[in-house]
């Protein structure tokens, strides 16, 4: 006992760096194929030859490009009509989406790492559901707010990996509020997980917009019309906690009534109204994508 006390003391030590270490590391592919599509004139060939040598990229780029979204031509069977097609924000946001799966995947060998994975996915569906009904098209910055919503906590699975034991214990303790929430992280285990998920987007080569988006998300959400990709982000996780899909089990939500209350006006297009529309359409979502309990 003594000698885990004194491992986790040494822990909590630890700079960010370390702690996110313990993460598996962005793939070079991932971050080369972001940079590419970061460029306006980049070169399709290339990118194309990147993406066809790795399956799993270019699998989930033409699922993406032949879903119901874009049924509206002849299904495609190549990797580069599928990119002018569906745009560089979009291939870029596949990539986004297909990497944290990975990341996932391999953090999975936890129990409580279900737990933080069902609540990102569900932010990340929120908040793509929430920007297209509310928000300015084209005000993001170069990413989507689906990708966004998967990356606010990302950090917390850093610190489940450097604490397996005590930081599931601690998220069940009672907590009066979110900002007391991020103080008891951070003085218990050096840091807390929006700061780690802020180090982690920074390091892995995201925009500017997706750090500060990530950083800010836990303050108290700014809703206005257009609804901002702030304000999505930060509704999003809450909704979702409200909804009872949340890793932050001793946090008390606002219940959902009050946080829909915040909307800003009629959405643009139809939204879930009852809690129970939400949880069954989020529900439905964390099946499609085999996200388990």
């Amino acid at each position: 006992m003594q000698m885990q006390t004194r491992t986790e003391q040494r822990q909590r030590g630890q700079s960010l760096e370390m702690l996110c270490r313990r993460l598996p590391p962005f793939p070079p592919l991932a971050n080369q194929l972001i940079e590419l599509f970061s460029s306006a004139d980049a070169c399709i060939h290339q990118a194309e030859m990147l993406i066809r040598s790795d399956g799993v990229f270019s699998g989930e780029l033409l699922r993406l490009a032949n879903s119901a979204e874009f049924s509206t031509r002849e299904p495609f069977d190549e990797v580069a009509p599928a990119i002018l097609f569906l745009g560089f924000e979009r291939v870029r946001s596949v990539i986004r989406r297909v990497t944290y799966a990975r990341l996932m995947k391999d953090e999975a060998q936890h129990p409580f790492s279900v737990e933080i994975h069902r609540a990102n996915v569900a932010s990340a569906f929120i908040c793509e559901r929430l920007f297209k009904a509310y928000g300015k098209p084209g005000d993001t910055d170069g990413f989507c707010p689906y990708s966004l919503g998967l990356y606010l906590k990302i950090g917390a699975s850093a610190l489940l990996r450097a604490f397996p034991r005590e930081f599931p214990r601690f998220l069940y303790s009672h907590l009066e509020s979110e900002a007391e929430l991020l103080r008891q992280e951070a003085e218990r285990f050096g840091h807390h997980h929006i700061a780690l998920s802020e180090f982690l987007v920074k390091q892995w080569g995201f925009p500017e917009g997706f750090h500060s988006l990530v950083a800010g998300h836990g303050r108290v959400p700014k809703v206005e019309s257009p609804l901002s990709a702030a304000g999505a982000a930060a509704l999003a996780w809450r909704l979702a906690g409200s909804l009872g899909f949340t890793f932050l089990k001793g946090l008390k939500f606002a219940e959902y009534e009050e946080l829909r209350a915040l909307l800003p006006g009629a959405p643009r297009v139809p939204l879930p109204r009852a809690a129970e529309e939400w949880r069954a359409a989020i529900t439905e979502h964390l099946e499609s994508l085999k996200v388990g309990r």
